[in-house]
């Protein structure tokens, strides 16, 4: 079966958690019986494919397979330049999953379309996507025996007590609640039936760091471990949780009346996907704090994030905490942040 058209996106409530002035327009449904839990995971082909990707270096003289590695980064780097972003990589990445090696990842690339036509700030651009990933594949897999005897062994136990304690972290017969309280306030919810989110650790990746992807029956979280610290590593893994469940749920929810909002006010495209995702960031941030660590700084501000979320990140941000100290209802919120992006108030 084909992989269906991916996207990265950028982009259920159980119960109604600390939904503070709830006006008519807010009001969630009943709750539910519906379970959405993370299955935090590591794979070796999958850190092995975000290492050579994150490897921007060459690699010591004494490392193991050294021309061999060096080549397979280079044929990756190719592939990543000819699609345009490393966030358009989702295109190929979303087969990582499938596979557990090498050669099955070759294989799966031959259901990828032979010819691709990529957007860019120059136009439209024909990309050979088969040849290019399936290149990329075979030099990994030219390079893989060596990484799995003498590479994987270290990572995979670092990896291992990773692992661990995000499972600990978020052990839950039922949602855990910092996921539950994230949902809520975003007004994801779910009715048809569980969700189990599949997330995938590496220690290295390269920008942003973290991404989910849709792949064949679902969507896949992908999340490097090696720049976060302290409760910084549980909110990034709660972040790409929820563009999981975003990309699930078809319903209307928080986010997706934003975007269809900004949309019809003619909002510039980037704060099209901007804003929500700016909402995405801090929702899991007040939900790490609320539930897993009260000292919590949030990743948008220890890493920036939010400076470098455009003009209007700050005055967004500002009416997201309104509305969570029930200042404003949601359908406030949306209006207040549409009318902060174009100037004008929604019609």
């Amino acid at each position: 079966m084909g992989l269906p058209e991916l996207e990265v996106k950028q982009t259920i409530a159980l119960l109604c958690l600390a939904a503070p002035a709830l006006g008519q327009d807010d009001v969630p449904s009943a709750p539910i019986a519906t379970t959405i839990r993370l299955d935090v995971r590591t794979a070796p082909l999958i850190d092995l494919w975000f290492s050579l990707r994150a490897d921007e270096e060459p690699p010591p003289y004494d490392a193991p397979g050294r021309e061999l590695r060096s080549a397979a980064v280079r044929a990756i780097d190719v592939l990543e330049r000819e699609v345009g972003s490393p966030l358009a990589l989702g295109l190929v990445e979303g087969y990582l999953p499938g596979a557990t090696d090498g050669a099955e990842l070759v294989a799966a690339f031959a259901q990828l379309p032979e010819v691709r036509v990529m957007a860019g700030p120059r136009g439209n651009r024909r990309v050979e996507l088969r040849r290019l990933a399936t290149d990329a594949g075979r030099t990994l897999v030219a390079y893989e025996e060596v990484w799995r005897s003498e590479v994987w062994p270290a990572r995979e136990a670092e990896l291992a007590r990773k692992v661990e304690l995000l499972t600990l972290t978020f052990a839950s017969e039922r949602t855990h609640p910092a996921l539950l309280h994230a949902l809520s306030a975003l007004g994801l919810r779910r009715t048809e039936s569980d969700l189990l989110l599949p997330v995938y650790l590496t220690l290295d990746m390269p920008w942003p760091g973290a991404v989910t992807h849709r792949v064949p029956g679902g969507a896949a979280s992908f999340v490097a471990t090696s720049d976060a610290e302290g409760s910084l590593l549980p909110e990034i893994v709660l972040h790409e949780a929820l563009h999981q469940v975003d990309a699930a749920f078809e319903g209307p929810s928080l986010l997706s009346s934003l975007r269809e909002a900004l949309a019809a006010a003619g909002a510039r495209r980037n704060d099209q996907a901007a804003l929500p995702h700016l909402l995405l960031f801090v929702a899991a941030a007040d939900a790490t704090r609320a539930r897993i660590a009260p000292e919590h700084v949030d990743y948008g501000e220890a890493r920036g994030v939010y400076d470098r979320s455009g003009p209007h990140a700050a005055e967004v941000l500002e009416a997201w905490r309104a509305h969570r100290a029930g200042e404003l209802t949601r359908r406030q919120l949306v209006a207040e942040v549409v009318t902060i992006a174009t100037g004008a108030p929604p019609r």
